[in-house]
């Protein structure tokens, strides 16, 4: 059994002799954290930084390159060494990027302003403006292209850039501020880039905040006032559109991409555990696809997913609208849009994959840390990973890959980072639990059994 009781990269690099793996290009980031490393190598560490504390954790390492330290201490809310300012600068013409002492005590000024509820509106409304305006340089500095898709650190920081660029906008076309009218419009239009690259990368490992705003921010660019002073700022823009899409008419294919198909984002809020809203959703799309057909692609996501409960409330609740008045009609005018097709690997081909890889690995390190350097914004795969190693069943004690159980405690050690439904993941770590007890057991035996063989034969 491998044993990581030890967070897997602390675990893989104590070895005091100089490991071979680090000479490898793909494993040395994942296994070799003590080694100096050059800006681009830290750069590719911080983009596969999935949590907070992961980014935290990087920033001493970061010191040799200050500008990627710099991000990941505004994300991670480092306090600065300087004096707090006393007055918040101009949200509008202050020096923020590259981001350093001066910058973060602006940004920790600018939240306690946000969150001051007697701070006048206009004081606030300036402290949003400077939050977004460094979140978005923040993300733009990472030099991503909008196709996507992103990768874990870059989400991580993009759901607080588009949180607020759609937080300022609200506010300034609530009640006007003067001097912000041209970084408001800068933003909305940083929102909407920054949203495409977010749809086209997966949001199965989204945290609470990306996976609020994937929905938020969507509604927002497609309400009326936004989408016409985004399609004008694109119109205006001299920039060249995503590359995957027509650049003979960019505005009308962008403007494509904000629609979402209804069966995608029905799949989307039953993976991030939104079942109230995907239920939601399925009501309001009711009157145009009509209830029977809405009814449907619910309940077969339901299916889909493995969650008996939820299908089960989801029926009694649409149950009780077509008996109720002003009911959906149960035929529709119209039908949805097609799906679009992810720019992600599937969750099960993903898994099969990377089974397959452990399963002839000769180098049960390198091989692990690699899969597991896969799975961090995975864990529907990690999910299907585990589910084709355990027993089919809950009362079988056979593994259905008795070659990839010695994997299964880093498995479960990446599952449990994941904030998904319990329902999704603790059966599945229950059934694990006992095959690697089970295994523990019998290797215990062995050994007893070995032990007990060369004392007989030493007599």
């Amino acid at each position: 059994m491998l044993s990581l009781a030890l967070p897997l990269a602390l675990a893989l690099a104590s070895a005091a002799a100089p490991d071979p793996l680090c000479s490898d290009p793909a494993l040395a980031p994942l296994l070799c954290l003590e080694r100096p490393s050059a800006p681009l190598d830290l750069r590719a560490e911080l983009l596969a930084a999935d949590t907070t504390a992961a980014v935290a954790a990087l920033i001493p390492r970061l010191a040799a390159a200050p500008d990627l330290q710099g991000i990941a201490r505004l994300v991670a809310l480092d306090r600065p060494g300087s004096p707090q300012p006393e007055h918040l600068a101009d949200p509008v013409s202050a020096q923020l990027s590259p981001i350093g002492d001066a910058a973060l005590s602006q940004a920790l000024l600018a939240l306690r302003l946000r969150y001051t509820s007697d701070a006048p509106y206009d004081r606030r409304a300036q402290a949003t403006a400077l939050l977004a305006r460094i979140h978005g340089e923040a993300y733009e500095q990472l030099g991503l292209a909008d196709a996507g898709p992103l990768p874990p650190f870059a989400r991580l920081l993009a759901g607080r850039a588009l949180y607020y660029q759609r937080e300022l906008s609200t506010m300034y076309w609530q009640r006007r501020v003067a001097g912000l009218e041209g970084l408001v419009r800068a933003s909305e239009l940083r929102l909407f880039r920054t949203l495409l690259a977010v749809e086209r990368s997966p949001h199965h490992g989204d945290d609470a905040l990306l996976a609020s705003e994937r929905h938020r921010s969507r509604r927002y660019v497609l309400r009326g006032g936004p989408r016409q002073r985004i399609d004008a700022a694109l119109a205006a823009s001299a920039g060249p559109p995503p590359a995957d899409l027509d650049p003979i008419d960019p505005i009308d294919h962008l403007a494509a991409e904000r629609e979402l198909s209804f069966p995608d984002e029905l799949d989307r809020l039953i993976d991030h555990g939104s079942y109230d809203l995907a239920l939601e959703r399925t009501i309001g799309e009711a009157s145009a696809l009509g209830l029977d057909l809405a009814e449907s692609l619910l309940l077969g996501a339901l299916e889909a997913h493995q969650l008996p409960h939820e299908l089960a409330r989801a029926r009694a609740r649409l149950l009780e609208l077509r008996g109720g008045e002003g009911a959906p009609p149960a035929l529709g005018v119209a039908l949805p849009r097609p799906r679009r097709p992810p720019t992600w690997p599937d969750g099960h081909l993903l898994a099969e994959r990377l089974a397959a890889q452990l399963s002839a690995a000769d180098d049960e390190r390198g091989a692990l840390a690699l899969a597991l350097a896969a799975l961090r914004d995975r864990p529907d795969a990690a999910r299907a990973l585990i589910a084709a190693i355990v027993p089919s069943s809950p009362g079988s004690a056979a593994a259905r890959r008795s070659d990839l159980v010695r994997y299964l405690p880093a498995l479960l050690s990446r599952l449990a980072a994941d904030l998904g439904d319990p329902q999704l993941r603790l059966p599945l770590h229950l059934t694990a639990a006992r095959l690697i007890a089970s295994d523990q057991r019998d290797e215990q035996e062995s050994q007893r059994r070995r032990a007990f063989a060369l004392a007989a034969r030493g007599r």
